[in-house]
């Protein structure tokens, strides 16, 4: 009986920690950074955060696993203007369908 009530309990505690991180500035970047990416990738691309730079909060780390290819490592970078920006582990810039769509109509 006691393992049960332990295990709602954790339960309990692991959802709201969910919660916590999601509320956080850093986890909302890192929603709108899988959001984005998702639109690069795929839908069916699966995302980790691999941590943040050091100094910095606002240079997310990522692993990018896009299915059927290997792992990708990327970086979400917010800048002073509230805009999110992504570079591969090759120093490569990306750009999520929409900001592509809408460069090409301003030409």
């Amino acid at each position: 009986m006691n393992k049960v009530v332990a295990m709602a309990v954790m339960g309990v505690a692991l959802s709201g920690a969910g919660v916590a991180q999601a509320e956080s500035p850093l986890g909302q970047q890192f929603t709108e950074c899988k959001a984005q990416l998702a639109t690069i990738y795929g839908d069916d691309t699966r995302m980790r955060l691999d941590g943040k730079a050091p100094g910095r909060g606002t240079i997310l780390k990522l692993r990018v696993y896009p299915e059927g290819q290997g792992v990708t490592r990327v970086r979400c970078t917010r800048d002073v203007d509230g805009e999110l920006s992504f570079v591969d582990q090759h120093g490569m810039a990306l750009v999520p369908a929409k900001q592509d769509e809408d460069a090409l109509s301003a030409l």
